[in-house]
């Protein structure tokens, strides 16, 4: 009993620390825009980054709402081993901006930051048997995947003139 007990403890640690490495890396991504966005000239990659920046703060509101009301359940159909090598995996793809960054440089990283999220939200998606956080974070996996064919489609534009 104790064994079953010590295990829930751990799957329950293990989840909300993914949880919060999601808000982490959301606001970091979030942070990430902003940030950029006094960096470039151009308005096409301004508005760009202002839309990714928005988009990033809904993420952070679900995501928010599920580490408030949706945690027990999501403990109970999560693979402990599993979440702790895709946590461990998403933080190391957390990139900063230089100083001396140019537009490129910056979608490059963005780039980087999108394709980590989006496989993230991807596996756990996968990993999760409850069809209402499975489906958020499939509907986060692809918005995350639309945030990289966006800066890819930008990177391209201002690459291809």
């Amino acid at each position: 009993m104790k064994n079953i007990k010590a295990s829930l403890i751990i799957k329950d640690m293990l989840l909300e620390m993914v949880i919060k490495s999601a808000i982490t890396f959301e606001e970091e991504s979030r942070d990430f825009y902003q940030n950029a966005i006094n960096k470039v000239a151009d308005q096409e990659s301004k508005n760009l980054l202002t839309m990714l920046m928005n988009e990033e703060e809904t993420h952070l509101q679900k995501l928010r709402f599920i580490s408030t009301h949706s945690m027990d359940e999501i403990i109970q159909s999560i693979n402990t081993q599993e979440i702790t090598l895709l946590n461990n995996e998403y933080i190391e793809k957390r990139h900063t901006i230089k100083e001396d960054a140019n537009v490129n440089d910056i979608l490059e990283l963005a780039l980087e930051r999108e394709k980590a999220s989006c496989q993230f939200y991807s596996l756990l998606s996968q990993k999760t048997k409850m069809e209402h956080v499975k489906n958020l974070f499939a509907f986060l996996a692809k918005e995350e995947e639309q945030h990289r064919n966006h800066v890819e489609s930008e990177y391209h534009r201002l690459n291809n003139k």
